[in-house]
């Protein structure tokens, strides 16, 4: 599907998953006042800012977008158990899950990476490895469990448990939510010169590649021999050929604390979306 569409349809979801917060008000009312004030400011700042992010594209906007969306599905799902008239809940359960869905998409993260594009560039985020997934998700964890207990002690007035829940979680927001924002920027770049691959995941530093330079870019063959630069990552990736050959730094590991430095003649690499690539790389 066309990026921009998916992004009005993102847009579109996340709108009418609003719709299940005007029960909210009934669902923790019996908790009382300071319940009901608490989860409602929670909920609707939630809401309100997912609504303004996704109608101004951006690099971080991506990263704050693809925090939330997961909470507020859980949130509707709590709703749905917890409320005696689960109807407006399982709507909004409904419109957070395709939202989601949505947001998760290579399409909508091709339209909000580029939102954050200098000049003439074209981002084309790549697929994360696999083994930074589980990371990825105690991150997101740590992140977000924090600030709802927070929430959660301000709603039963445990005023000294919270202090305590957010010291701990102010400093550890900013760690965790750099943590997740690496996953938005690790892109297959198009400049007019030629392309760069902008991975600090897995290299040392930014290469760039002249048009000129490069060779042919097609879907990997299976006996390859080139440089795999995805960080281990599903479905099959891109090869890129260069006619002169260029060196590359991985960034610094446990065996090689000082980086390791090759020279390549062909890369792996793994856009989210290929076939856009290569039809923008042809054109």
């Amino acid at each position: 599907m066309n990026p921009k569409m998916i992004h009005r349809v993102a847009i579109a979801t996340w709108i009418l998953s609003g719709a299940c917060l005007f029960g909210i008000s009934d669902l923790i009312s019996h908790f009382g006042d300071s319940a009901r004030v608490v989860w409602s400011v929670y909920a609707w700042t939630i809401w309100v800012l997912g609504v303004f992010l996704m109608l101004i594209p951006s690099t971080l906007g991506l990263v704050i977008v693809r925090t939330i969306t997961p909470l507020a599905v859980v949130g509707a799902c709590a709703g749905f158990f917890i409320d005696s008239v689960p109807g407006i809940w399982l709507i909004g359960f409904v419109f957070t899950v395709a939202s989601l869905i949505v947001v998760f998409s290579a399409e909508f993260g091709h339209v909000f990476v580029n939102g954050s594009a200098y000049g003439d560039e074209i981002r084309f985020l790549l697929r994360p490895p696999v083994q930074y997934l589980l990371p990825v998700t105690i991150a997101w964890l740590l992140l977000v469990v924090p600030v709802t207990a927070v929430g959660a002690c301000l709603a039963s007035k445990q005023w000294l448990p919270a202090v305590v829940g957010a010291l701990f979680a102010i400093p550890i927001a900013p760690l965790m939510t750099a943590r997740l924002g690496k996953l938005s920027t690790r892109w297959l770049v198009l400049v007019p010169a030629g392309l760069v691959i902008h991975d600090k995941m897995v290299l040392a530093e930014t290469v760039m590649f002249r048009r000129l330079k490069v060779g042919d870019i097609q879907l990997a063959p299976a006996n390859t021999e080139a440089a795999d630069l995805t960080g281990v990552t599903w479905g099959i990736p891109l090869q890129v050929n260069v006619s002169d050959g260029d060196k590359i730094i991985f960034r610094p590991d446990k065996e090689h604390p000082n980086g390791r430095a090759i020279h390549v003649y062909g890369m792996l690499v793994a856009p989210s979306r290929p076939g856009l690539f290569i039809a923008s790389w042809k054109r």
